[in-house]
């Protein structure tokens, strides 16, 4: 993950979106088109890189898509959100990404995917 976060001191102007990132030794900003998907795990959301590195915030998924653009990310389940970037097709009540990896879209959200053409 080293090589996608930028240190707070060198990128202290982000200009891009992105998410503040806090670990052990200080906190890091990772741009938004770096995360591949967010994971809710009860009250902290799982943060998963394109790179396969996974990082685990203390803050809801909720919280966390409201620090990021919401062009950018969709909500497909109560529990996942994908950046749309990196969604390669969808077939039925799934979702595949570039990586390969499948992921489960919700009855309901399956709506809004219906009605929003520009989701993928």
């Amino acid at each position: 993950m080293s090589t996608l976060l930028r240190s707070y001191s060198t990128y202290c102007h982000a200009t891009e979106p992105g998410l503040w990132l806090q670990h052990e030794s200080g906190r890091d900003f990772v741009a938004a088109r770096y995360i591949l998907a967010l994971q809710a795990q009860s009250n902290y959301t799982l943060v998963i890189f394109e790179n396969g590195s996974k990082h685990l915030m203390g803050i809801s998924l909720s919280r966390v898509l409201s620090r990021l653009p919401s062009e950018l990310f969709v909500r497909i389940h109560r529990g996942h959100a994908l950046n749309r970037q990196y969604i390669s097709s969808r077939s039925g009540l799934s979702v595949s990404l570039t990586d390969g990896s499948h992921w489960a879209i919700s009855r309901r959200k399956n709506r809004k995917f219906l009605r929003d053409d520009d989701c993928l």
